[in-house]
C-alpha cells in the first residue's frame, strides 16, 4: 500500500475512525534489520508503532513542525472530536509554514511601501 500510493506511512485503524497505530517505512526497515525478511509474513499489528503522536485540526504548522522535529517523526494523524480525519506529512507542514512566512513578508512589504 505504501508503494502503491506513494506515501511514507499508514494509519492503522480498527474502525476507520480510530488510531490504533501507525506503520511507517522506518518501522518496516527497522524490523527488517531486527528480524529479517520473515517479518513480511507478520501482521501489521506486529510492525506498527502503537504510541502515536496526533494533532488537531486547529493546531498550527509551527507547533506541528516543532513536535515533528522534537520527536523525529514525519507523519502525524489529524484527530478531531476523537475521530481520524486526515494525515499531515512533514512536507505538508513545511509548505504550510513557508506559505505563512511568505504571506507575512508580503504583508510587511506592502505596509512599508505605504508608510
Amino acid at each position: 500500500m505504501l508503494k502503491g500510493h506513494g506515501i511514507g506511512s499508514l494509519v492503522v485503524s480498527t474502525t476507520g475512525r480510530d488510531v490504533a497505530g501507525i506503520l511507517s517505512e522506518r518501522d518496516i526497515v527497522a524490523a527488517l534489520d531486527d528480524e529479517g525478511a520473515g517479518l513480511l509474513d507478520q501482521p501489521v499489528s506486529h510492525l506498527m508503532s502503537r504510541d502515536v503522536t496526533t494533532c488537531k485540526l486547529a493546531d498550527t504548522s509551527r507547533g506541528l513542525l516543532e513536535i515533528m522535529t522534537d520527536r523525529r517523526i514525519r507523519h502525524v494523524p489529524v484527530v478531531d472530536n476523537g475521530e481520524l480525519c486526515g494525515m499531515v506529512s512533514i512536507g505538508d507542514a513545511v509548505k504550510a509554514r513557508l506559505d505563512e512566512v511568505t504571506h507575512e513578508a508580503d504583508a510587511l512589504r506592502e505596509y512599508i511601501a505605504h508608510t
